[in-house]
This record gives structure tokens, sequence and C-alpha cells, in this order.
């Protein structure tokens, strides 16, 4: 044992010595204040429960990688009200089978799309599927990232489900616009021959003859198509998620189309539609425009505003950030805090 009385003091002091045998910095410098009555028992069961409950921060030595310092950023804090209004949100969905619409607004760097993937587990256990789209900005065609999203749920649907799901989907299909329609569909959203189990030609054959509308197609028709797919696609059994992020870049047209997606009450489509926003540079005519319309269809509409984290959970971030037990770096975390006003995305951008 290092605390063995009467050893030479030239290998140093006892908790010194825990150092040079490897152990972390977090068990030094608790012995340490321990050793010189500079800590209380509650003080010291805090420190112990720290390093229990994260022990890849206080148990380990201080060899910070940008991996790891990555994974301790992406890890969401003070943010389980909002997770729960999340969660549950989407669990009533499933359960009524009524289209939900949140939209979750914020600072650059607030965690409005860490907190949209909180809900993703949830939605595999349902059964479902999550599409995740960001806006860049400048887009000049941003009706085509809502298409793309589209597609890319065709082709999960088609990968995950089972012949006879697959033909349960293109049966309310033909049975809702007829196979000629089929073609015309198929210009707007080329993946759903994987919903048929045929080829690319094969399917815009059955329309052979009729013109190519993909150019003339008015955002009415790109609406009814989609709402279409999403109602032969969607149910309580399987539960979409569309998030669509910075849709401040985006247009009131391309919004239109994305309301329609979940409008028309049960029984239509089952739908998570979660837009995110910077609400300092979101045009406010243009979303409460949108809000109007989607209560004018009934549709659920909730509301999460991110402001920056509470003092202690921004104290809990740094202190895992570096390694280093909350009340060794309180001075340095309260600096910061009242500098980003609670801002986790600021505080890794200071210099």
């Amino acid at each position: 044992s290092p605390y063995v009385e009467g050893e030479s003091d030239n290998v140093g002091s006892p908790e010194s010595r825990l150092l040079s045998r490897g152990l972390p910095s977090s068990i030094h410098l608790l012995c340490r204040d321990l050793l010189k009555g500079e800590l209380s028992i509650d003080e010291a069961s805090t420190d112990l429960h720290y390093m229990i409950m994260e022990p890849s921060a206080f148990l380990r030595c201080s060899d910070m990688t940008p991996s790891n310092f990555s994974l301790i950023r992406s890890k969401l804090r003070g943010r389980d009200a909002e997770i729960r209004t999340m969660n549950d949100t989407f669990c009533k969905l499933t359960t009524t089978g009524v289209s939900e619409v949140m939209f979750v607004s914020g600072f650059s760097g607030s965690g409005k799309s860490r907190l949209v993937r909180t809900v993703v587990p949830h939605v595999a256990v349902a059964g479902g599927f999550a599409i995740s789209k960001k806006f860049p900005q400048g887009i000049d065609d941003s009706l085509s990232l809502v298409l793309e999203a589209i597609n890319d749920l065709i082709i999960m649907v088609s990968e995950d489900s089972t012949d006879e799901e697959l033909y349960s989907i293109a049966s309310e299909l033909i049975s809702s616009v007829g196979e000629v329609f089929l073609s015309v569909i198929h210009q707007v959203l080329p993946s759903i021959d994987l919903l048929f189990n045929v080829n690319v030609t094969s399917l815009a054959s059955l329309g052979r003859g009729m013109p190519e509308q993909t150019s003339g197609l008015t955002n009415e028709s790109i609406s009814f198509i989609l709402k279409t797919l999403i109602t032969a696609i969607s149910s309580r059994e399987r539960p979409v998620l569309l998030h669509f992020d910075d849709i401040q870049w985006t247009n009131a047209s391309s919004l239109s189309v994305m309301a329609e997606l979940v409008s028309g009450g049960m029984d239509t489509s089952c739908i998570f539609l979660v837009l995110g926003y910077r609400d300092n540079e979101i045009n406010q005519a243009v979303l409460n425009d949108l809000t109007a319309c989607l209560r004018r269809s009934c549709v659920p509409v909730q509301h999460i505003h991110l402001v920056g984290i509470d003092e202690p959970y921004f104290i809990d971030l740094i202190s895992n950030a570096l390694c280093m037990l909350p009340r060794h770096c309180k001075s340095l975390s309260t600096a910061v805090y009242r500098k980003t006003k609670g801002n986790p995305f600021f505080a890794f951008q200071m210099p």
C-alpha cells in the first residue's frame, strides 16, 4: 500500500504516488484533498458519484483525442423536459394514428438536431422509419430536397419490408391513382419502382404515350403525389419521422408541400413532421402562415424553443470535456457560461 507509515519521504507524498502508479488524476486529487482535510464527506461522495456515472471522463488518463472530444460534445445535456415532450408526442402519434407537427427553434448550436435524434430509437422500436434532411443556405430548388427525402424513404421501406407488405403498399397505390398515373409519380419519385419489384423501364411503360410532365407539375400536383404515397406507406404500425432542419432557408411553396403531407386527420398519414429553424433568421410571416394552415387542417402543432442550458448542466459539460471533476473547474465553467449565455456550441468555439 502507498500509505504504509515510515515509508521514505523521497518517493513523494502518498497521493502523488497514486499518479506514478497510473491511477487517474481525479483519484489523486480526491485523496489529496481528503488527506489535507480540505474536502467534506458530502463533497467526496459527490466526486465518487461523478466517477461512477461518467467513468469514461473521470476514471481515465487525460488523453483527450478529437474523437473523444466530439463524443462528449454530442451528448445532449439539460434538455430532459424537451426530450420527454418529443418522445411523448411520438408515442401519442403511434396510438392515435394522427400526424403531428413539432417546430424546434433555437440559435445555432442549441441542440435542435440532437434533440430530434433522441426519438429515432423509439421510431425503430415502433417499426417505423426516420428521415432527416437539412436545407443549405442559398438553395435555389428547396422542393428537390423534400422529394429527395421521400425518395430515401421509399428506398428504406423497400429494403425493410416483406414481400407481403410491399404488395399491400403497391396495391393501395394502384387503387388510389390507377396504373397509368404511376408513371407520373415515377417522374417525380424515381425510386417508386422498388415498391413494385419491377425495373424503371417497365414501370415507366405503364404511361407510354403520355408526355413527360415533370417540369409542368404544379405544387398542388406534387403535393397530391407525395400525400398519396405517404398515405400508402405510413400507418400506426409503420410511423414515419420526417425531420427537416434549417427551414429558414426554404420557401413558402416547399413548406406548403410539407404541410400537405400531414393534413387529412386519421387514417390518411401517420407522420411525425419535425421542422427545425433558427428563430433569429426565420421569416416570421411565412412561419405564421404555415402554422395557421396546419391548424386549419386540424393538425396538432407543438413548439419547442431551445435557449442556453442551465448553469449546472453547463458546468457538467465543461467538466466532462476537460476530464476534470466539476469542483475543480467550476470557476472556469462559470466564466465561460456567462460569456456564452449557456450556448454549448459557443463554449467549444471560444479561443
